[in-house]
């Protein structure tokens, strides 16, 4: 488990113990490994004329604690895997 960099450490008022927010350690994504194109791939690769590929747009809100290519990353899971702790000292 590791400590998540989006929710502050708090302390309660009597002392005692800290709440921190933990995880579980990600894999790496490793890139994977490029293949070659068949000899008649850059025919197949462009578009046929008229046609255009269609636009995409990614809403991000100032808001949110991780970026659109980090939240592209995570996916759905990625917040369900965080969890609240408590440390006493």
């Amino acid at each position: 488990m590791r400590i998540v960099s989006y929710r502050k450490p708090t302390w309660p008022e009597e002392g005692g113990m800290v709440f921190l927010g933990i995880a579980k350690w990600e894999e790496k994504n490793r890139p994977p490994k490029k293949i070659p194109p068949p000899a008649d791939a850059s025919k197949a690769a462009t578009p046929a004329d008229g046609e255009e590929e269609p636009a995409s747009v990614d809403i991000w809100h100032w808001n949110d604690v991780d970026v659109m290519p980090k939240q592209k990353t995570t996916g759905e899971d990625g917040p369900a895997e965080k969890y609240a702790g408590c440390m006493e000292y």
